[in-house]
């Protein structure tokens, strides 16, 4: 398996002043079968199991639900106690079902592609024709990279990797980058549908945005408001 990204949490023993380190790795998202992805995560020091599997029907959401797991896996520790990313004690990865945003994040303008950047997933969207049927809308969502001044930069655009406007979610790591950029994308998706549309039942093979995650400061949740 492939290196995805890696993150360095940090701990104190009862005690003891030094932190120590926690190094989470993140491997890359593979097909298992047919609408079956597998993300994969491992601790070193080991948090038993070794090399934790993670499901989902496709790469994004196999990625999130590995981040989500690593968090609980994290969390039966005694490290969990001080445990931090850089002063986060959620050590920012995401929770599902959270508080729900006061208001939706605001949404940058798009950005000139430069038609050169990897692709991390893509997705196809449920969104309304003229007729208010649902029709395809691709969602791609490009690699993180590391920009000016050690940020990391996620793009996603809606269209094709190539020529579709972008937007970028900002992060101090791969990952927040990542989560970041995913939060953004579902809250800009969200805002392109008409009030109250929903496709037909028939016609669910397309996906949503519902289970990407929403940010709150600088927490990330996943989940959907209550009714």
């Amino acid at each position: 398996m492939n290196i995805l990204t890696t993150r360095t949490l940090r701990y104190t023993d009862e005690g003891v002043e030094a932190e120590k380190d926690v190094v989470l790795t993140i491997f890359e998202p593979f097909e298992n079968d047919h609408g079956d992805w597998v993300c994969v995560f491992d601790f070193e020091p080991p948090i038993k199991p070794r090399l934790a599997r993670a499901r989902g029907v496709d790469v994004l959401q196999a990625f999130v639900d590995g981040l989500l797991d690593a968090r609980l896996y994290f969390e039966t520790t005694k490290w969990s106690r001080t445990g931090h990313w850089q002063g986060l004690r959620d050590c920012g990865l995401p929770m599902n079902k959270g508080p729900w945003p006061v208001q939706p994040p605001e949404i940058p303008p798009p950005e000139d592609n430069p038609g050169t950047l990897e692709v991390f997933a893509t997705r196809r969207l449920r969104y309304p024709d003229e007729t208010g049927a649902a029709t395809a809308l691709l969602l791609t969502v490009f690699k993180p990279y590391q920009a000016e001044l050690g940020a990391w930069k996620c793009a996603f655009a809606f269209g094709p990797s190539e020529t579709a406007p972008l937007r970028h979610g900002m992060g101090a790591d791969f990952i927040e980058a990542a989560l970041d950029g995913l939060a953004l994308a579902r809250a800009t998706y969200e805002s392109m549908l008409p009030k109250g549309w929903a496709p037909p039942e028939s016609e669910d093979l397309l996906l949503a945005c519902d289970d990407l995650p929403y940010k709150i400061g600088r927490s990330f949740w996943t989940g959907r408001p209550k009714p």
